[in-house]
């Protein structure tokens, strides 16, 4: 009883005060109250749940910060920058090799307008656009005629077709104004396969081909640009998810002087055709 506490003078009653903290250590540089042990300083000094000044110290010599924690209590910047999954525009010059590169001569479908200001021959490439429903048109901006950016799309089934051209509706109706065409080119088309990790390989990935219209129309634009030597590109369709053609202009010489069939879709025997395609996609006709 009334003993002193730490050379305080007898008043008859222990000193509440707690201890005063050792100094800090000499040997270490620039030593001060920052680096004094954990214990001897508040929970929440330098920021809640932030690295206090002295474990920055540690940090230095070779510790590792946990990321989501910083001075403050303010998120540390990751060190690695986030990239989107598919950019709307490739970021960096496109690269490819042999495997990237389709040697085929398929059965082509296609199912084209045959009637009105806008309509094509089966074997005519689209110089107008880019067009906002169209996935890989590879038209510069603004809309408009764009030569050497023509573009033609086929499928390699039937079913497919009808997915793909009537996929707004998914109601067929029979009609004279609408042709149902069938080729197969006379030389291999070199197609640029984007079903495999070519995507992924040039900082995009394998669900580009569903992207948003704008991103592929930049992609398909930059392809072909790039390689002189692509006809176009072979990506599963977004409807069935198999296998369709985007063809560029310079893919001209590879089509027949006359297709291997060509009727209007009100025709009985083409009609009987589609209309089996349409059900078996799920589409009504009329």
């Amino acid at each position: 009883m009334g003993t002193a506490t730490h050379g305080a003078p007898n008043s008859g009653l222990a000193d509440s005060r707690r201890p005063a903290p050792p100094g800090p250590r000499r040997d270490h540089p620039g030593a001060s109250r920052r680096c004094e042990p954990a214990r001897h300083r508040g929970f929440h000094d330098d920021g809640a749940g932030g690295v206090g000044r002295c474990d920055a110290h540690r940090l230095r010599a070779g510790g590792r910060q946990r990321r989501g924690s910083g001075r403050d209590g303010r998120r540390t910047r990751p060190l690695v920058t986030e990239r989107p999954k598919n950019p709307v525009t490739p970021p960096r010059p496109l690269i490819r090799d042999d495997r990237d590169l389709l040697l085929a001569q398929p059965t082509l479908w296609r199912i084209h307008g045959t009637f009105g200001p806008h309509a094509l021959a089966w074997n005519e490439f689209r110089t107008f656009g880019p067009l906002s429903t169209a996935r890989f048109d590879p038209h510069p901006q603004p809309r408009g005629e764009h030569d050497g950016y023509g573009v033609s799309y086929a499928a390699l089934d039937l079913p497919t077709a009808v997915a793909e051209v009537f996929q707004h509706t998914r109601v067929v109706e029979s009609t004279p104004a609408v042709t149902v065409t069938s080729w197969s080119p006379v030389r291999p088309l070199r197609l640029l396969d984007l079903t495999g990790d070519w995507a992924l390989r040039n900082g995009a990935s394998h669900s580009l081909q569903a992207a948003p219209r704008r991103t592929c129309r930049n992609w398909s634009r930059t392809i072909l640009e790039t390689w002189q030597d692509v006809d176009g590109l072979q990506s599963a369709s977004t409807m069935t998810g198999r296998p369709i053609v985007t063809l560029y202009e310079r893919a001209a010489d590879s089509y027949p002087h006359q297709p291997a069939f060509s009727r209007p879709l009100n025709t009985t025997a083409v009609w009987v055709l589609v209309a089996d395609a349409a059900a078996a996609v799920g589409y009504r006709t009329i």
